[in-house]
């Protein structure tokens, strides 16, 4: 791939329906609460809709319920979500009053509407607790924008979170070189990776042999059925904790390290 191809171009087929995934997002609403935090999705237009990040989807949510309770450790960190969407599971970890992160990164493509949604987000929720950075991101290009965010002190970000992107793959060069160049080379650093029930296990099979590949191990993330985040409402429903004990188990998930 030369610097000047879009690595999104081929996903360009998944615009066209999102039931070819099979996938159960929250209801179409214009906005999502997840506990005191609410949140715009991006507008269904032009790159939001070819890369589904119009929508909220069960990693996403469970993702920031392992953050919420504690499963996910951003206490001091520096921590950067790829592909975020709407950015719930960053927003989460910025507005933990106890155990929150040193600093979030939200990234997603490089889009006007993307950037200016997850700004939106931002600006809304008064409660955050931590500085929050957004940059656009294709994935399998220059990371230095984003890496020259960190402190001196650091050369890579402590967490990443990809909460819902492998479905995206294959190719899976582009985003495994994200998650290489950033993720910091030290013996805590790891990176979360969530995808839910329409993403074929051939497809998550190839990206696990290709972080062997880079050098990295990767384990298995242990969740069980229930729902320890905050009370999740779209379109004015309320999802009880059982229902989102159902949700939560039809999502997969490895946290990954480097060797």
């Amino acid at each position: 791939m030369t610097g000047t191809e879009d690595p999104y171009s081929s996903l360009d087929i998944l615009s066209s329906s999102l039931d070819l995934l099979g996938a159960a997002p929250i209801p179409d609403s214009p906005t999502v609460s997840y506990g005191t935090l609410v949140v715009s999705r991006p507008p269904r237009a032009g790159k939001a809709n070819t890369l589904l990040a119009d929508q909220v989807f069960n990693p996403g949510l469970v993702t920031a319920e392992q953050i919420e309770s504690g499963r996910i450790d951003v206490e001091g960190q520096c921590v950067l979500e790829l592909g975020c969407g709407a950015g719930v599971p960053s927003l989460v970890a910025a507005s933990l009053v106890a155990g929150g992160p040193q600093m979030v990164v939200m990234t997603d493509y490089p889009d006007e509407d993307l950037m200016d949604a997850l700004q939106a987000n931002v600006e809304r929720n008064a409660q955050l607790h931590c500085p929050v950075h957004i940059r656009g991101h294709a994935w399998g290009t220059d990371v230095q924008e984003l890496l020259a965010l960190l402190p001196p002190d650091k050369e890579g970000y402590d967490t990443l979170i990809l909460a819902d992107l492998v479905h995206l793959t294959p190719p899976t060069a582009p985003l495994l070189a994200s998650l290489t160049s950033l993720l910091a080379h030290t013996p805590t650093s790891r990176a979360y990776i969530s995808v839910g029930a329409y993403t074929k296990q051939p497809v998550v099979d190839a990206f696990l042999l290709a972080t062997d590949d880079a050098g990295l191990v990767w384990e298995e993330w242990a969740m069980d059925g229930r729902w320890m985040g905050s009370e999740v409402i779209g379109i004015g429903e309320v999802r009880s904790r059982e229902d989102m004990g159902e949700l939560k188990k039809s999502v997969r998930g490895w946290i990954v390290r480097w060797r």
